[in-house]
């Protein structure tokens, strides 16, 4: 047939040279499935790995050995925290997992979002619950882990008091392994965010006040050192970085920069007062930085375009 012949015939789209066939279409279910394995962890020993997966439409917790012949040859071990979501999970050591669930429940004709942390012996599925009875609905902040080969965790949350109405956030430090607990900061009237560096050491309360309403904070640099009100500004709140890491000789913190857009910044370690700006990406907002293993140095950030991307800052 020449080319004259094709004259006034209709080809089909998918038929057309160069052209891609329509793709199948996905029943709805399909957008809801999770994964076989979702957000792995490997174990501190580089032995097993943790993960999200599902069985029946429930979630679980799987523990999988990584064998000489590869991951994904041993036999999973699964761990259910019960009915609950199952929205973060972290190796605190070899034997023990802390995790954080979620579970909506009705109070006095409500629905209320309750979360809560838990520590787990895999081992033997033993299940220790993090926050004390009395704990407030949102309850699963993990604030650190220890260093030093021991189970100790930290979690931030409030306490239930008349009404339902919670006070302002202690820090708690629980021993998955003794159960022993121990206050390490102890509430403190309009403080509700507290931020710890890289020893554990609480540096920085961040609130309100009540009357008039505005922002305000409490820091220190050390331990044992006691905490001084930051000066607040012309407009009478106090203008705070989100910090992201305590460095020997500085905070680096995220804030806005002049065209709106969160960037990363140096502040002054005695005042918190904002200094030279650091990094920045044109239209769009950092998202966090990426420390090195010891939490105390910068190796680069993270940002979010058309996918999330890495920028190193260390040339190593």
């Amino acid at each position: 047939m020449c080319s004259s012949d094709l004259a006034g015939v209709a080809i089909p789209v998918g038929a057309r040279q160069g052209s891609t066939p329509a793709p199948e279409r996905q029943p709805i279910e399909a957008f809801a499935l999770i994964p076989r394995l979702e957000g792995p962890e490997l174990s501190p020993n580089g032995q097993h790995v943790l993960g999200r997966t599902a069985v029946g439409g429930r979630q679980y917790l799987a523990v999988t050995p990584v064998s000489d012949e590869g991951f994904g040859t041993g036999q999973h071990k699964l761990i259910s925290p019960g009915n609950v979501h199952i929205s973060w999970w972290r190796w605190v050591k070899d034997d023990w997992i802390v995790v954080g669930t979620e579970q909506h429940t009705e109070s006095r004709a409500r629905n209320i979002l309750v979360t809560r942390a838990l520590g787990i012996r895999p081992s033997n599925g033993e299940i220790v619950m993090i926050p004390v009875r009395d704990a407030h609905a949102r309850s699963d902040r993990l604030v650190w882990m220890a260093k030093d080969g021991t189970p100790r965790v930290a979690i931030s949350y409030s306490s239930v008091g008349a009404g339902l109405m919670s006070g302002p956030p202690k820090i708690e430090e629980m021993n998955l392994e003794t159960k022993e607990r121990k206050i390490v900061q102890f509430p403190t009237t309009g403080m509700r965010v507290w931020h710890v560096d890289a020893d554990q050491v609480v540096r920085l309360g961040f609130g309100s006040k009540s009357a008039p309403y505005r922002q305000t904070a409490m820091y220190r640099e050390r331990d044992r050192q006691v905490y001084r009100d930051l000066e607040e500004g012309s407009d009478g709140i106090v203008h705070l970085p989100i910090p992201e890491l305590f460095t020997k000789d500085a905070v680096i913190g995220l804030d806005d920069n002049a065209s709106g857009f969160r960037s990363i910044y140096r502040y002054d370690p005695a005042t918190l007062k904002r200094g030279a700006q650091l990094h920045t990406v044109d239209g769009y907002d950092i998202d966090s930085v990426i420390k090195d293993d010891t939490e105390r140095e910068m190796l680069g950030y993270r940002v979010m375009r058309d996918r999330l991307e890495h920028h190193w800052t260390d040339p190593a």
